[in-house]
């Protein structure tokens, strides 16, 4: 303090004499002003008519910021009365003066400032100075103000100069790419996302000509506010934007009269409570004439019927169509005729020159076709259709996409002497992983038909082409069939593409392809065995297959083949047939459509939603389980019962098992509790029955159900009901709020469970989530309905429903379909759509991904999407998946996935019982997240049953404090644990592991495997994200480089050793200044570049570190 103050005493004396220096000097010039309180001495006028120049060094500042002091410095002493004009696209702040502070006046629009009165102004005596503030959306380059000084009494001015002023871009760029956009339609999703990572409000303004429709954010959603007139959009909050935290986006539509050309808007993120602009860029769009293409649903394999281009705009030029992946033209022209149109070799796009005619004209009719080629599965993926002027300049535009629907086209043709058969096998996935995908409680068929039944030793041979999918080859039938010795299926032999395969048959049985590759194609032909009678719906004939019974009056089996069912049945149900197959046939794979409608599953959609391509199988083996039954792989509709006959004989609107055991393979787990498992089964069966106006079954139940409810409700329970009195609960909510109810409900639950959002582990847990996604799917209070009917509702699922609205309807009343009220009707809304294109590596444990790309993103029909939580699913190093969640602000969500690679990153393996793996602890770096990743079942060591087996702890980086204790014991396994587990890392923290068994610890460190200790307790210190064996022995710290006397740079670089996680600190010895800080890496090394210039003389420098062990040492 002593210092302080004597300085302080020194620096006002020497103000002191500076200023009285400084009057004395001025003093003998005669020109003080009054105004300035000092007394004029001799003559007070400006004696030279020379105009003084004014010198103003340029400011450099950036838009949406205040300029730093800008002083206005005159040549020479001149008196009078200053005014200052702001440079263009800036305002005035502020207004004073150095050396004798003088405030000037500002105009209130801050386009000038002015200094009333005579004063006198150098830069010596008073130097005027202004801060000027950048408008937002001022262009970067020179602006120029001015400065003049005058007499208030009139006259030419006394002083003048330029106020010029740098306008620099912002730091951070804004790259959006031109959008092409046809007048009176709306655009795709824009992106405005900066280069890099930048926190601020985000605003956006429209191009002229165009106005924002909808603006969101993708990864963590985010609804900006849009100006009543879309002329721009703000999202207020401080927010992160980046492409892989939050990134924004914007939905633009055309004006109707809006003119063609290139038009300018603009995106800035500016700092929060200010104005100073960190990131910007222009929003171009080039406004088009419209043209419109609709390409209807295709199955696929199929052509389209001709498509019109319909062309809006009065243009000219070559009007040219590209259909999007997977499809091809197959045709085009002019009005009625095939001709006028060049399409390209490979199919891909179609030109019609423009001969100078216009495209809007009567005369003018351009037309495609257009099949689909390779199996999109649903993604949305556009096609585009310009018209080009010269140079190429888009004059027209439109968009539209093809999208692939209905089953896999089946085609089995025997050959000319029946000894082979040509089949078409798909890639469909494998039935078990798309049965999870679809939250279905049975999986579907693998097996592909080929109508073929070979017998026990006979060989089949099966011909693969070389750009087959990978296929195999099964045989056999499920249940006992009248002559056939066989109740089981064959093990999958492998046919490798581009081979031929023999193979001796080991049983009898029906020949079924088999093909788990995700996508492709190719005709295999099939030898061996013998042909026996086949349907195949849309390729057969019931004429042709009338004759194929005829003339195989001894084929063991008959093989029914629709789009969405197949079915293998005894020679001896043929006579139940009926004489119009192709009707029945499709009724099966209409009752299958409904189902899956009911579902919400659909060919032409993605993600959970995508209905997969699988077929029910139906086996008709002697007898079965009941009536009929349904199971993995297979539904059965037995001879005994008369079950296999009723599938032909009884009317379609009479086909009640079918719909039941079809349904059996659809049941959704989710609501589906203890005791359910024949009532569940039945929504989907009276929404069959509904849909295809044969009435509502339970209508005929009145007894039963009037029985129920004529108990005080108090004494109702609902598990005791009978099982279609229980049904009646859920087809209540069904009249209640419409026929979109269950198909959102099981859109929901499938992407609640995929995000793993839900608790499915009990019969109350599972009755407590259907209870709150019906709740808030309807939007209304439930809990009378549930306590109507004698459902328990746990206390915080009660809490959740009733935060909805009250009921308006006695909804439970609704027992007769022709008394029904209800509530209100949910609306059809489309469910979300979109494709990841690109994702990086995870590692093991990773929850959170960033730089995720989806394209496409959108609704089925057509409102806007966003994106939500992009999650990783890596449990394990190899193939992993990222999925991201996709949301519609109406309500609907999905969740599309894509595979990829998972290392190990930073982890520890903890063993069990027989080297089973137990967990794996991954030290993430995202949030710095300690995770506990489960790997089994077992128990972790039945030894140690009651007794603590894995021990975890978590410890400050002085050893002082643990931060977290936690026990995995003999008889847990790690998922107990891992749901509790809730840990963050920091660096140089000790991770303490601690296992009953010298060889249960592996540690891994950026994917590789560390050496093994045998230590029942190890300890790890947690260095740049991974670990180091922390033995308790400290590093003292060493300066490896520059050598001791070695001649260096000014700046040197300097190299050490030292404790892994400590801080080193480089000083200068004689005056211990810091020269520059670094950090001791995991291999015990530590860099520092020295942060200025030293003096050319020898030098002394000391490093000193800090962290692990508290200062081990200096060097």
């Amino acid at each position: 303090m002593l210092k302080i103050f004597s300085w302080f005493r020194r620096r006002t004396v020497a103000r002191l004499a500076v200023a009285g220096l400084l009057v004395s000097l001025l003093g003998s010039t005669g020109v003080l002003a009054a105004d300035d309180g000092a007394v004029a001495v001799g003559s007070s006028e400006q004696r030279s008519t020379d105009v003084v120049d004014v010198t103003v060094d340029p400011a450099r500042v950036g838009p949406g910021a205040v300029s730093d002091w800008i002083r206005l410095v005159p040549s020479s002493l001149v008196l009078g009365e200053l005014r200052v004009t702001a440079p263009p696209g800036t305002t005035i702040v502020e207004a004073d003066a150095d050396v004798r502070p003088l405030r000037g006046s500002i105009e209130s629009d801050g386009r000038s400032a002015m200094w009333t009165g005579k004063n006198s102004w150098s830069g010596d005596w008073r130097v005027p100075k202004v801060r000027v503030r950048v408008d937002v959306e001022t262009q970067a380059g020179r602006t120029s103000g001015t400065v003049r000084v005058a007499d208030p009494a009139g006259g030419p001015d006394l002083a003048s100069g330029a106020l010029p002023l740098d306008v620099t871009s912002p730091d951070v760029a804004i790259p959006v790419g031109s959008t092409l956009l046809s007048v009176g339609t709306e655009s795709d999703w824009i992106p405005v996302v900066p280069e890099r990572s930048v926190i601020g409000v985000l605003t956006v303004t429209a191009p002229p000509g165009t106005a924002i429709v909808a603006a969101e954010a993708d990864i963590r959603p985010l609804s900006g506010r849009i100006a009543a007139d879309g002329s721009s959009v703000t999202w207020p909050d401080k927010a992160t934007w980046s492409s892989g935290w939050r990134a924004a986006k914007i939905r633009l539509r055309a004006a109707a009269d809006a003119p063609s050309g290139s038009t300018t808007g603009a995106s800035r993120i500016t700092e929060h409570g200010g104005t100073r602009v960190l990131a910007a860029g222009p929003v171009p769009v080039d406004l088009t004439g419209d043209v419109r293409v609709t390409v209807p649903a295709l199955p696929s394999g199929t052509e389209s019927p001709r498509v019109p281009v319909e062309v809006q705009a009065d243009v000219r030029g070559d009007l040219r169509v590209d259909v999007p992946v997977g499809s091809v033209v197959t045709g085009a022209g002019i009005g009625g005729s095939g001709t006028g149109a060049d399409v390209a070799p490979d199919g891909r796009s179609v030109v019609w020159h423009g001969d100078g005619a216009s495209w809007s004209a009567p005369s003018r009719r351009p037309w495609f076709t257009v099949r689909t080629v390779e199996r999109q599965d649903g993604v949305r993926r556009p096609g585009e259709v310009r018209v080009l002027g010269n140079g190429g300049a888009v004059l027209a535009h439109g968009r539209f996409t093809v999208v692939d629907s209905g089953p896999r086209p089946a085609s089995i043709e025997p050959s000319d002497d029946l000894e082979s058969t040509a089949v078409r096998v798909h890639g469909l996935g494998s039935a078990a992983a798309e049965q999870a995908r679809e939250g279905r409680a049975m999986r579907h068929s693998d097996l592909q038909p080929t109508g073929r039944f070979v017998r026990a030793g006979e060989r089949v041979t099966v011909d693969v082409p070389a750009d087959a999918p990978s296929t195999g080859i099964r045989t056999g039938l499920y249940g006992a069939y009248e002559g056939v010795a066989a109740t089981s299926l064959s093990a999958l032999v492998p046919t490798p593409s581009g081979t031929s395969t023999s193979w001796t048959a080991d049983r009898d049985g029906m020949v079924f392809l088999v093909s788990t590759a995700p996508t492709g194609s190719a005709v295999v032909r099939v030898h061996g065995g013998r042909v026996v009678p086949t349907f195949v719906l849309g390729q057969t004939s019931d004429e042709e297959f009338r004759e194929q019974l005829r003339t195989m009056p001894d084929a063991p089996v008959v093989e029914l083949v629709g789009g969405r069912v197949f079915g293998d049945f005894q020679r001896r149900t043929a006579s139940a047939f009926p004489s119009d197959m192709t009707a029945r046939l499709q009724t099966w794979d209409d009752v299958v459509s409904l189902t899956n409608r009911m579902h919400n599953l659909h060919d032409d959609l993605v993600g959970t939603a995508r209905k997969a391509p699988h077929r029910i199988y139906i086996t008709s083996p002697d007898t079965g389980a009941g009536y009929a039954s349904a199971t993995q792989e297979r539904v059965t509709f037995q001879v005994g019962t008369g079950a296999a006959a009723d599938l032909f004989t009884l009317p379609v609107s009479d086909q009640w098992g079918f719909w039941h055991e079809v349904g059996h393979t659809y049941q959704t787990p989710a609501y589906t509790w203890g005791g359910q498992g024949e009532v569940s089964v039945n929504v989907s069966a009276l929404e069959v029955q509904h849909a295809i106006g044969a009435g509502n079954r339970l209508d005929g139940k009145r007894g039963v159900v009037d029985a129920f409810f004529a108990q005080p409700v108090g004494e109702r329970t609902y598990a005791g009901a009978d099982l279609f009195v229980r049904a009646l609960m859920y087809d209540q909510l069904r009249r209640a709020f419409g026929g979109q109810f269950y198909p959102r409900l099981n859109q929901e639950l499938r992407v609640a469970n995929a995000l793993g959002e839900l608790d499915l582990g009990t019969s109350q847990a599972k009755i407590d989530t259907f209870a709150t996604v019906a709740g808030r799917l309807a939007d209304r209070d439930l809990r009378p309905f549930f306590e109507q009917w004698g459902i328990p509702i746990g206390e915080q699922a009660a809490a959740e429903l009733a935060e909805h609205p009250a009921l308006e309807q006695a909804i439970w009343e609704n027992v007769d379909t022709s008394t029904d009220r209800p509530e209100h009707i949910l609306p059809e809304v489309g469910t979300p759509v979109g494709a990841i294109v690109d994702a990086p590596e995870v590692v093991v444990g990773q929850r959170h991904v960033p730089d995720v790309r989806v394209e496409g993103i959108g609704s089925s029909d057509g409102a806007p999407v966003s994106v939500g939580a992009t999650t990783a699913s890596a449990v394990d190093q190899g193939d992993g998946s990222v999925l991201v969640e996709l949301v519609d602000p109406r309500g609907p969500r999905e969740v599309i996935d894509r595979t990829v690679r998972v290392r190990a990153g930073n982890l520890v393996d903890l063993l069990g019982q027989r080297d089973r793996p137990v967990a794996r602890l991954a030290i993430l770096p995202e949030d710095h997240e300690l995770r506990l990743v489960p790997r089994t079942t077992y128990q972790a060591h039945s030894s140690w049953a009651g007794r603590e087996y894995i021990g975890i702890e978590l410890r400050s980086a002085d050893d002082e404090r643990s931060l977290g204790d936690w026990s995995i014991k003999g008889d847990e396994t790690a998922y107990p644990l891992a749901e509790r587990f809730d840990a963050h890392w920091q660096e140089g923290q000790i991770l303490v592991i601690r296992h009953q068994q010298h060889d249960g610890v592996f540690p891994w460190r950026d994917s590789e495997r560390m050496p093994t200790s045998t230590d029942l307790v190890q300890r790890f210190r947690i260095v740049d994200g991974g670990l180091v064996r922390d033995d308790g022995v400290f590093t003292a710290v060493s300066i490896a480089s520059p050598e001791d006397g070695a001649d260096t740079d000014l700046r040197p670089v300097l190299t050490g050793h030292g404790e892994p996680g400590s801080a080193v600190v480089v000083r200068r010895k004689e005056t211990d200044a810091v020269l520059g800080t670094g950090h001791v890496d995991h291999r015990g090394e530590w860099t520092i570049q020295v942060d200025s210039d030293l003096e050319e003389r020898r030098q002394t420098l000391v490093a000193t570190q800090y962290g692990p062990g508290d200062d081990p040492g200096t060097a």
